[in-house]
């Protein structure tokens, strides 16, 4: 596979708006970030020139690409355990990963220590309260009386992917720690 200097600059850019807008406000999730419109614009152009890049190799040795989500997946069998969200798969463009395209979301990231990326892409910590419950804090529910709409952040329901992270929360134990 030959990679072209067009090719290889779109990637960059997509990389260099991601970290930047990550180092404003580490809380938003990759489809918050392209969602506002030079975010959508720099994507559209970059998905047309780079479609599947290659970003980098995980610890188990397989190549890892970014995928719809903004999460890290290589395409290969789930370890440790096979959740009921997913096929056993790592991606290949967004739901669960493996514990090794985590170990990457977390160190590109620079996520602090306990801080996990849910399916949606969102970051997720556990709850101050139970230390077991993941919570991202992203206002995606239905408020109701007993739900002021956000997941968490520090009880009350979780959103669906939050939910799916602590059922995978063995897959990435040694990572928490």
């Amino acid at each position: 596979m030959h990679i072209t200097e067009e090719q290889l600059l779109g990637g960059a850019l997509s990389r260099l708006y991601i970290n930047h807008k990550w180092e404003r406000n580490p809380n938003l999730s990759v489809r918050e970030i392209f969602s506002s419109d030079d975010g959508w614009q720099l994507f559209k152009q970059s998905a047309a020139i780079t479609p599947n890049r290659i970003d980098n190799v995980n610890r188990y040795g397989r190549v890892a690409t970014i995928g719809s989500s903004g999460k890290y997946y290589c395409g290969g069998y789930l370890d440790y355990m096979r959740c009921r969200c997913c096929n056993g798969r790592c991606g290949p463009n967004n739901g669960c990963n493996c514990s090794a395209c985590m170990e990457l979301d977390i160190e590109k990231r620079r996520l602090p220590k306990g801080t996990l990326v849910n399916r949606d892409g969102a970051l997720a910590s556990r709850s101050q309260k139970d230390r077991k419950t993941f919570y991202c804090g992203r206002c995606i529910l239905q408020r109701t009386i007993d739900c002021n709409g956000y997941c968490g952040p520090q009880d009350g329901p979780q959103c669906y992917a939050c939910q799916a992270l602590n059922e995978q929360m063995p897959r990435y134990m040694a990572l928490l720690q």
